[in-house]
């Protein structure tokens, strides 16, 4: 079984000790579990018995040999409970080995860890470099983008259409069908945002992007005014958000241009695109 600390010492202190009546029979039960015979001492009228050969041990079985009388003096002494673990010194670092703990550990002092994965041992969840850089290879996070120029609706907040992805990690969450990101889990996100509008004329006209939350507005990344402007216009709005979302509630990123002919989002990797990851 594995352990955390160092190489476990053993101290032999107290002995448990059993007193048991005789029935007449040669059946009684322990007051604890013993993994074999060597593990516990039987005296019959003061005289240690042999293990294996005047008594057997199952669990908390013991089966003596012979029948022992209510007037024996009777009585067990557990080895096994005599063994302890050492208070672990206070001026050495903690180290990990491989293992398995059913209850909390209390670390007073150094943990030495390389990775830490969760309860099945199948995913790592965290890993600590040499340099101590902690990686979390499983971080649900994305980063998309749209690839070409999108058309505006004109004075109509139109979805963006992010079409290519940078990367990904931690499972398919963003949906370049529908272009949404979907939480997978509950939790804390942030998202960021950047969008380069474009329109030929303006005699005046609003230029904005923001986030909608399961189909609503939820937050504006920011916006622009133009007024008796007669030329063309290009435009980059950045904008981040921190949201709260439950498992499947989902994020997009529309925007708005109310300019005179077709207002457009020009397209490309460094022109327009939304990330986002799981803070926690």
């Amino acid at each position: 079984m594995g352990h955390i600390g160092n190489t476990v010492q053993t101290a032999f202190t107290s002995f448990d000790k059993q007193t048991i009546t005789g029935t007449g029979g040669t059946t009684y039960t322990l007051t604890h579990s013993v993994a074999n015979e060597r593990e516990i001492e039987v005296f019959v009228n003061n005289v240690r018995q042999e293990p294996s050969v005047a008594y057997n041990v199952s669990g908390n079985t013991l089966t003596m040999t012979g029948n022992v009388a209510s007037t024996d003096d009777f009585y067990v002494v557990f080895q096994g409970k005599a063994v302890q673990t050492v208070t672990h010194p206070s001026d050495q670092p903690m180290q990990a080995t491989t293992g398995t703990f059913s209850s909390n550990v209390d670390v007073g002092g150094s943990l030495l860890v390389d990775t830490i994965k969760e309860g099945t041992g199948t995913n790592t969840a965290l890993t600590i470099d040499s340099n101590g850089n902690i990686l979390k290879p499983n971080l649900i996070c994305f980063d998309y983008y749209l690839s070409a120029n999108q058309n505006l609706t004109n004075s109509v907040w139109t979805k963006l259409a992010f079409n290519t992805k940078a990367f990904e990690r931690g499972g398919n969450n963003f949906n370049t069908t529908d272009n949404k990101f979907v939480a997978p889990i509950d939790g804390i996100y942030m998202f960021t945002t950047q969008v380069n509008h474009h329109a030929d004329t303006f005699a005046s006209g609003y230029q904005y992007s923001g986030f909608y939350k399961n189909g609503s507005a939820y937050r504006y990344t920011s916006g622009l005014r133009i007024q008796n402007q007669q030329i063309k216009a290009d435009h980059t709005q950045t904008g981040s958000v921190m949201m709260e979302l439950s498992a499947n509630d989902y994020v997009e990123v529309y925007a708005y241009n109310d300019s005179s002919g077709t207002p457009v989002v020009f397209g490309g990797i460094g022109r327009c695109g939304f990330s986002g990851y799981l803070v926690g």
